[in-house]
């Protein structure tokens, strides 16, 4: 267990001691933790848009009067979730979820390929295009893509091999390890 489970599960716990055994401070406690937990995930961009948390706060202030103490209870469920599903949710990928984004090798060959960590192609192609951006500047304008294949690897595979066009100099090649994000793909195409 990570300190960020700890963190989001700290605030329900100390909301239902604080409640259950007549503390009112508490239970404030606890939802302000809990609220710390969630402007965190916004600032690190852990999550982009609150939607699920914005909808359990609104459910919860209108089913558990006054509206203040329902909308800390929807946020108290809503921080239990996620950090149920952080304690129990981790699936085949985690021995890949402390890693960052972006780790491995220098991208130069196929058997030195950058690893990209992420769940989704979309997520993939943006981080690509942050590592090439650190190379050689500001995509569109400095450089862009182009030819784009897979190639067989001796590390992993697909080794996805990303041609670039950079303005006043050779043409270069980066070679990126998508197998997370491929794997993640295939998976939500048998459902």
């Amino acid at each position: 267990m990570n300190y960020t489970t700890v963190v989001a599960l700290s605030g329900p716990l100390l909301s239902g001691l604080g409640y259950w055994s007549g503390y009112e401070w508490l239970f404030w406690v606890g939802v302000g933790l809990s609220a710390v937990n969630l402007a965190l995930n916004l600032l690190t961009g852990a999550m982009k848009l609150p939607i699920l948390p914005l909808i359990s706060i609104l459910i919860g202030s209108v089913a558990f009067p006054p509206w203040y103490f329902g909308a800390g209870i929807g946020l108290l469920v809503w921080t239990l979730i996620e950090g149920l599903g952080d304690l129990f949710g981790h699936g085949k990928f985690e021995d890949r979820t402390n890693l960052p984004p972006i780790y491995g090798g220098n991208g130069y060959d196929a058997d030195d390929p950058v690893v990209i960590n992420c769940a989704s192609m979309g997520m993939a192609n943006m981080l690509i295009d942050r590592f090439i951006s650190e190379r050689h500047g500001r995509k569109n304008e400095e450089w862009c893509r182009g030819a784009e294949f897979f190639v067989q690897g001796e590390v992993a595979e697909p080794i996805r091999c990303i041609c670039v066009e950079v303005s006043g100099q050779p043409h270069a090649k980066y070679f990126f390890d998508v197998s997370r994000p491929m794997q993640v793909t295939k998976g939500m195409l048998s459902l």
